[in-house]
């Protein structure tokens, strides 16, 4: 939502303000056509005009020559266009690159501007997240292909692109240092949040959210562990699903259990105040929004940067996390050539005992809560979407890396 409010923000300052809608190719087509008609009323209540633009995002089995093409005909849009900044998230490399060849400076939302990728070790059970780790990708080709003398030297490990120009996190600084001290570039700004907190609500629920990705075996075995636990403490528990079909199946499982509620889906905000602790994949709205609201989170990551957030939840001690552990797609199929018929639901492993343990620590730790709280109040030092429209309107204007702060406030 700090990226729409953003948008909403530059267009409030004057400023003509399009927002491009992409399906994110990995989700089914229900799940696209459900995500794209949220969005785009969420975009059109804002005021924000919207526009469709198909086949943006990359696939990982596409050719390099496919991205290429993909790459320049937005080139060419963005030029047709007269566009003077372009903002894209972390993700959306294609857009970040056609930025780069139409010669227009972009900004990336939503990273810290180290090249963070998700890496599959060897072993099943130690999976990780660290800089640059993904060899031999197609977009790293693509990278090579662009490269010239006034961008920076592309990385040959990596499928996210950083931004030469302004990079912009939400989250506070500190969300992202560790032990090895890594130093940040200075065209990366950490913004937090930057809004005053209302009278919160009265704690009440647990809340269990499935955001956009949560992989619906990971998903269904979480709800089988879920589900005596919260019976047992009579723990009084919302979910919010994201689809209406989860949503069907959820109110079957607990139909005799009062004191659960069941929703497609509701204003984060809203969500998240009136929460005692949030289960989630650890993804960046989950994190995000419990760190903004002071709630001790419960990740479960599966994948990507999901497992980088879990770590940080321990290591700022706001949270716990509890990695589900999924077998590579392709091992029943390798399998079934030696007649071993391996089921879905057991190509995952998540533990019922550590699961049970760190969500009793989320809901009854004081110091878990402190640290949650004191935590918020630093996001909510920041600059917010104040500053990172002020940081874009910089660079619209000058057209070189943002190397400073707007004001010293700006970066938390």
């Amino acid at each position: 939502m700090s990226y729409i409010r953003t948008a909403a923000e530059l267009k409030d300052r004057g400023h003509n303000v399009k927002w491009l809608l992409s399906f994110y190719p990995i989700l089914s087509r229900y799940q696209r056509e459900d995500h794209f008609i949220r969005a785009n009323k969420i975009v059109k209540d804002f005021g924000i005009r919207s526009e469709e633009y198909k086949g943006l995002h990359t696939k990982s089995d596409q050719k390099s020559e496919d991205l290429l093409v993909k790459t320049q005909n937005f080139a060419r849009y963005l030029q047709s266009n007269q566009y003077d900044c372009v903002v894209v998230d972390r993700l959306c490399v294609v857009a970040a690159f056609s930025a780069h060849l139409a010669g227009i400076p972009w900004a990336t939302v939503g990273t810290d501007g180290r090249e963070w990728m998700w890496k599959r070790l060897r072993t099943i059970v130690n999976p990780g997240v660290f800089p640059g780790s993904c060899d031999g990708s197609s977009m790293s080709k693509i990278a090579r292909f662009l490269y010239r003398d006034d961008f920076p030297r592309p990385s040959e490990k990596s499928i996210w692109a950083t931004s030469p120009f302004l990079n912009i996190s939400f989250f506070p600084r500190i969300y992202y240092q560790d032990a090895k001290d890594v130093k940040h570039p200075k065209h990366s700004h950490f913004v937090g949040c930057g809004v005053t907190h209302e009278t919160p609500a009265e704690p009440s629920y647990l809340l269990v959210t499935f955001g956009n990705l949560f992989d619906p075996v990971v998903r269904n075995k979480l709800v089988r562990i879920l589900k005596p636990i919260i019976r047992r403490h009579s723990i009084p528990t919302l979910f919010l699903t994201g689809t209406i079909n989860v949503a069907n199946d959820l109110r079957l499982i607990f139909q005799h259990e009062s004191g659960v509620e069941i929703r497609e889906w509701m204003a984060y905000d809203r969500a998240y105040g009136g929460a005692l602790g949030v289960v989630g994949h650890g993804g960046t709205s989950h994190i995000w929004y419990g760190l903004r609201e002071g709630k001790p989170l419960l990740a479960v990551p599966w994948r990507a940067d999901q497992y980088y957030g879990g770590l940080q939840l321990e290591r700022l001690n706001v949270g716990r996390s509890v990695s589900a552990y999924v077998l590579p797609s392709r091992l029943p199929h390798i399998l079934r050539k030696f007649g071993y018929s391996m089921p879905r639901k057991a190509s995952v492993y998540l533990s019922r005992r550590e699961l049970s343990q760190k969500l009793h620590t989320l809901l009854t730790d004081s110091t878990l809560r402190n640290s949650c709280i004191q935590l918020s109040r630093l996001m909510r030092a920041g600059g917010g979407v104040q500053a990172s429209a002020s940081l874009l309107e910089r660079l619209a204007r000058f057209k070189e890396p943002v190397l400073t702060c707007v004001a010293p406030s700006y970066c938390c």
